[in-house]
């Protein structure tokens, strides 16, 4: 970049009379065929994408195991792409490649009218009396969860938080959203749904026996075979768990889900509700030990509740929890990057594409 400001804000907001042609996106080579970036951006996501925002500005050229990528970076950047107006660029293309062969058709790898669709029945699933239920179910399973942190008569025990909270709350996913005690199929369904997200992050994508890519392929076999077996029980029956109200959703015209679909959405779900939830607990974790007068606020926040569950009327009360939250998705986002893929000519950041 060059000493001068640049109105980022124009370039991703306006169309110019003669837009740049592709070729002139700043890019580097690294000189490694196929894998261009790929290290160095695996290595450090974060650092690599603010180097490159520091030398090149928001819009720059990349190459992830062969495939061409603009990365684009700043909030003129992501509020131009995720409001996508024009309908250019695709959630199913751009996760299809990461993440297509284990959450095939989940909720993210849909797009435009077909996403609204699915969003409006599985919202049935998350109305308020559905959430008054989940959180009904979570308490009693949170508290002796967290009872098992340190062993009664052991205070001061070190824990590392980060194990901690993902088998808290992959525990917690197999009981509110499956419906599955801890123990038998329990524990099978969290073995396969880890399988299937240590997956996702592989770096080698071969169906080789003992790769975790082949592990978490086995993974969504066994997921997907479970959750068939069970869609008619659970349609028929009157369940509170996510599963059954995902088996009975109904939007408004009446739309429901056919049972491929209810498969494909639980196993997408079981992975973002407890993966993404695991980095953000951590990351609120970390900066409260950091600044020990809002862990004292958020306390005293909680005290004032005079009781040992936070019921759902009680979660409007909680506002500086949700303030902390909030920040630390900010400071540390889950996700660190939103893939997308173009799926017609358009002008990005003032280029042609």
């Amino acid at each position: 970049m060059t000493g001068c400001p640049v109105d980022h804000d124009a370039m991703f907001n306006s169309v110019p009379d003669n837009p740049k042609p592709y070729g002139d996106i700043p890019a580097e080579e690294s000189g490694i065929p196929f894998l261009g970036d790929s290290i160095a951006y695996t290595r450090d996501p974060i650092g690599f994408s603010r180097e490159r925002y520091k030398k090149y500005g928001p819009i720059s050229r990349m190459k992830l195991l062969g495939q061409d990528i603009l990365l684009l970076v700043g909030p003129a950047a992501n509020q131009a792409t995720l409001l996508d107006r024009e309908r250019v660029f695709s959630n199913k293309e751009g996760w299809d490649f990461p993440i297509g062969h284990l959450f095939p058709r989940g909720l993210m790898l849909r797009d435009f009218d077909d996403h609204r669709s699915h969003r409006l029945v599985m919202q049935a699933a998350f109305n308020k009396e559905p959430m008054q239920q989940y959180m009904e179910m979570m308490n009693p399973d949170i508290s002796g969860l967290l009872d098992q942190w340190i062993p009664a008569g052991h205070d001061g025990v070190d824990i590392e938080f980060y194990n901690s909270i993902k088998k808290l709350t992959l525990d917690l996913a197999t009981t509110i959203f499956v419906g599955e005690e801890l123990g038998g199929y329990g524990q099978k369904v969290n073995k396969a749904i880890t399988d299937v997200v240590v997956a996702a992050g592989a770096f080698l994508r071969l169906r080789i026996p003992g790769t975790k890519f082949w592990a978490g392929i086995r993974g969504r076999e066994f997921l997907v075979e479970y959750f068939q077996s069970r869609i008619e029980e659970r349609r028929a029956g009157s369940g509170n768990d996510m599963f059954s109200q995902l088996c009975r959703a109904q939007a408004e015209d009446g739309s429901r889900y056919t049972d491929d679909e209810i498969v494909d959405h639980m196993i997408f779900l079981l992975f973002a509700a407890h993966d993404t939830t695991t980095i953000a607990f951590t990351t609120m974790v970390y900066y409260l030990a950091k600044h020990p007068e809002w862990q004292e606020r958020l306390r005293q926040q909680s005290l004032e509740l005079g009781k040992p569950y936070v019921d759902y009327e009680d979660l409007g009360k909680m506002s500086e929890t949700e303030l902390v939250f909030k920040e630390a998705l900010r400071l540390i986002a889950p996700v660190y990057a939103l893939m997308r893929r173009t799926v017609k000519d358009s002008v990005i950041g003032g280029y042609q594409v």
